[in-house]
């Protein structure tokens, strides 16, 4: 049996005050006389007599009872620190406790305790606080590379929902429709260093699809021919970039170095930023103020006043601890550790390069995101020549890309701006929403053009809607949200929007 915490008796001192059983007999008593009354008086001419003795014992009861309460209200009031019983309160039961004996034997009275709550809970605090530190490289910088978002319309730091990326701009600059996904991997496996090409053959990419944890998927295969053993060597340490946990680690410290350098160097500009009005949705976290900085650094044009060369070096220092040691020997283990990810560990790790500001900025921009390699097979071929030969590797790779999927609050927040933007009201967009618009507003858009084109026009757009409403329930998130704006821009086009 559970042992029960030892409370040294003490005579109630509220009892003999209340008696909850003088207020059922006291009930009982009022329905037994007003049977007997009843009874008694049973014809018509002695009821009202009945119902006024009746209403008399129910007043003397409410008295009684308002009585009780005010004494019970009294005796509480006075007597607190005795009911609660804090000092006798015996510590007994949790020195004997198997998960409470630490503190059992270091308190004497529930006072102790309440101190050792207190200090648990700023021990907490310092673990979180320490939590957030170290996942605010992940957090404000490396998620937007490792994980990026499906929802491109989304911005990136502020969250601020682009509705204008619409059309030909949205063709252009989303680098998830067909054509830019095939360029962009293209490029990725075919370049390598000292400007050999791989021949990149069979590229196929599969459709996105959604998984687990909120992340998109995104299957790829090819096959290659590499020129020269460097050259395939290069292309399996790109691939093991985002796809080797210990790569990823070593990323995530880099940039954890990085930006406690940034912080202790350039304080002067970080404070700046926080005062530009771009920022002022993120001033108060100067995490996120220089993530953002890095970010556009990264995907703009130009340098940033967060990072510079000397930046760059005084990490690598504080990664390795170098102290007073030799330069060559500090940026050599700095290389060793790094090895497996050579864009960063012979280049920034290189004590003699003068451009190492730009190249992390390459390094960063052609950062692949998180991947899992499915299979990575090749061979070995040799073409013998009078005058050369060569050796070439020729091989077969088989992957999934991932990133953070559009999530069902994404769409309902798209549907209701767009909703606001064409209708000005607070209706969420939808196909059969638009379809019922058109309906009542269809017939007064033909009037005004007054031609078969306008009817033609107006017909085939009804049939587009219906068609999109029919399979919109099996679409998947990110052709969900591509659906509403073709709605949007069907419906702004045709002149049913009333907002301008």
């Amino acid at each position: 049996m559970e042992k029960k915490p030892i409370v040294e008796e003490k005579k109630n001192p509220l009892e003999g005050i209340i008696d909850p059983e003088k207020i059922k007999i006291a009930l009982e008593f009022i329905k037994k006389y007003r049977a007997i009354l009843k009874e008694f008086f049973g014809d018509k001419e002695h009821e009202r007599a009945v119902i006024v003795v009746g209403a008399i014992l129910s007043l003397c009861v409410l008295g009684y009872s308002i009585t009780q309460m005010i004494l019970q209200n009294q005796a509480l009031t006075k007597e607190t620190n005795n009911l609660e019983n804090l000092d006798k309160y015996s510590m007994q039961i949790l020195k004997d406790g198997v998960w409470s004996k630490n503190i059992g034997n270091t308190s004497v009275n529930i006072a102790d305790l309440l101190k050792v709550n207190e200090s648990i809970k700023e021990e907490t605090k310092r673990y979180e606080d320490h939590k957030t530190e170290l996942q605010s490289s992940y957090t404000n910088f490396l998620q937007y590379f490792l994980v990026p978002k499906l929802n491109i319309r989304k911005e990136a730091y502020t969250d601020k929902l682009n509705l204008n990326l619409v059309g030909e701009k949205f063709l252009e600059q989303n680098p998830f429709n067909d054509i830019n996904l095939y360029q962009k991997w293209s490029n990725f496996f075919s370049s390598t260093e000292k400007n050999q090409v791989n021949s990149i053959e069979n590229l196929e990419i599969g459709d996105i699809t959604e998984t687990e944890y909120g992340l998109y998927g995104i299957k790829i295969s090819f096959s290659f021919v590499t020129p020269s053993k460097n050259a395939l060597l290069f292309l399996a340490d790109k691939i093991s970039i985002s796809s080797d946990k210990e790569n990823i680690s070593l990323l995530w410290e880099f940039v954890y170095y990085l930006r406690q350098q940034i912080k202790n160097d350039k304080v002067a500009s970080i404070e700046k930023l926080k005062a530009d009005p771009d920022n002022k949705e993120i001033a108060d976290n100067e995490d996120k103020v220089i993530g953002k900085e890095l970010y556009k650094w990264v995907y703009g044009e130009g340098g940033s006043p967060l990072i510079d060369d000397k930046t760059i070096n005084k990490t690598i220092k504080n990664i390795m601890e170098c102290g007073t040691e030799n330069e060559s020997e500090c940026f050599y283990k700095f290389r060793d550790k790094f090895r497996n990810i050579a864009e960063i560990a012979y280049t920034i790790g290189s004590e003699t390069n003068v451009n190492k500001t730009d190249d992390l900025k390459m390094f960063f921009k052609n950062m692949p995101p998180l991947m899992t390699v499915q299979n990575f097979t090749f061979d070995k071929k040799e073409n013998a020549k009078l005058i050369d030969s060569t050796i070439t590797y020729a091989g077969k790779v088989e992957l999934s890309i991932y990133g953070q999927n559009i999530t069902a609050e994404d769409i309902a927040e798209i549907a209701r701006s767009l909703g606001k933007k064409c209708f000005g009201n607070e209706d969420w967009l939808s196909a059969e929403l638009a379809m019922s618009v058109i309906e009542k507003n269809g017939p007064s858009q033909q009037g005004k053009e007054g031609n078969s084109n306008s009817i033609s026009r107006i017909s085939d757009l009804k049939a587009t809607l219906e068609d999109i409403s029919k399979w919109y329930p099996e679409m998947n998130n990110y052709k969900k949200t591509i659906r509403l704006f073709e709605i949007y821009r069907m419906l702004n086009e045709g002149w049913f929007c009333t907002t301008i």
